[in-house]
């Protein structure tokens, strides 16, 4: 692994306070020429991308694929911020929401899970369409960092040239634990809500589907065994948490790849990594909490979000490689 050098603000230091300076963040501007667009998965459902290309950066550019997390759109801030952040590098950037997110709510029948990677291909496969020969990056976060990871994995991605992930739940059963802390709580509460309503909503869209009997006191484990093993069409919980695992595809990926995790996430426990200690793709600084990375890293960053600016650099270098080839 990677020694790092993300140095957390003073007053931001420990896991929870990282984690918590990651989600409360003020909201972004949206980048203007954004354009929104319905793509299709390949079995009726849609889901939508938030996609922007550089006017001033004329020839063909690259694609880079935005995947959030649990319960998060393609208008989260980080989402938006990268987006900028790459736009200046003449990388042009589709902010993928999972099926029901965003303003993909209403377009599928089905639910978004942990184990939908084939959703990313088919949006890659749509972006190489439309845009003719254009080399595919993916970035990822936390729950969308596994799917990323999963989708290179699998191989099915005409033009893959690079895959970055951030806080992955590379093992979805130990995440399903952690977060069943104390200590985590709030995180917990804040998902299942946000989940059992987005259900709740669904369900009345979609008002001949198969009722669940959800409660907004459930565990994520829970509502898992409730709804997305039925849902999906799993056989089990443990058979679900299995099949979501990336962790035994990384020696498959044959492009360039990174993981970026904290060694004190508290949502993705650092145990998860066991067996990648020697790799040189894993980015595991001391601190950081999950998705947080708010610090001092390098002189030249453009800001204190540690994390995304290494994914910016990843792909500056991935990319400029490409063009200087």
């Amino acid at each position: 692994m990677h020694q790092t050098d993300f140095v957390p603000l003073p007053f931001l230091r420990g896991p929870h306070l990282q984690t918590m300076a990651g989600w409360l963040t003020r909201k972004e501007i949206p980048i203007p020429g954004t354009t929104v667009v319905e793509v299709p998965l390949g079995d009726g459902d849609f889901t939508t991308a938030h996609i922007h290309s550089p006017s001033d950066h004329p020839g063909a550019l690259p694609t880079l694929i935005l995947l959030h997390g649990l319960e998060g759109d393609a208008s989260r801030a980080y989402m938006i911020r990268i987006a900028r952040k790459a736009a200046s590098l003449g990388v042009r950037t589709a902010r993928m929401n999972m099926r029901c997110c965003g303003d993909a709510e209403g377009l599928s029948a089905k639910f978004y899970n942990g184990a939908q990677s084939k959703d990313v291909t088919a949006m890659a496969r749509w972006l190489r369409e439309r845009f003719p020969g254009s080399p595919i990056y993916l970035a990822g976060f936390s729950l969308g960092g596994n799917l990323v990871l999963k989708a290179a994995g699998e191989g099915e991605i005409e033009g893959l040239s690079g895959v970055v992930a951030v806080c992955p739940p590379l093992e979805p059963h130990r995440s399903a634990r952690a977060i069943e802390h104390w200590s985590n709580g709030p995180y917990q509460t804040r998902f299942v809500i946000s989940m059992v309503e987005r259900v709740e909503r669904h369900q009345k869209r979609f008002p001949h589907g198969p009722r669940y009997n959800l409660s907004k006191r459930m565990t994520v484990a829970m509502f898992d065994a409730a709804f997305t093993v039925p849902h999906g069409g799993f056989e089990s919980l443990d058979h679900y948490y299995e099949v979501c695992s990336p962790k035994n595809l990384l020696s498959r990926i044959e492009c360039p790849w990174l993981i970026i995790t904290s060694m004190d996430d508290p949502i993705v426990p650092f145990e998860s990594f066991r067996g990648l200690e020697d790799s040189r793709s894993v980015l595991a600084p001391k601190h950081g909490g999950h998705l947080g990375f708010v610090g001092y890293g390098k002189p030249e960053d453009p800001d204190y979000r540690w994390a995304e600016n290494r994914v910016v650099e990843f792909f500056a270098r991935l990319t400029g490689e490409k063009g200087s080839s």
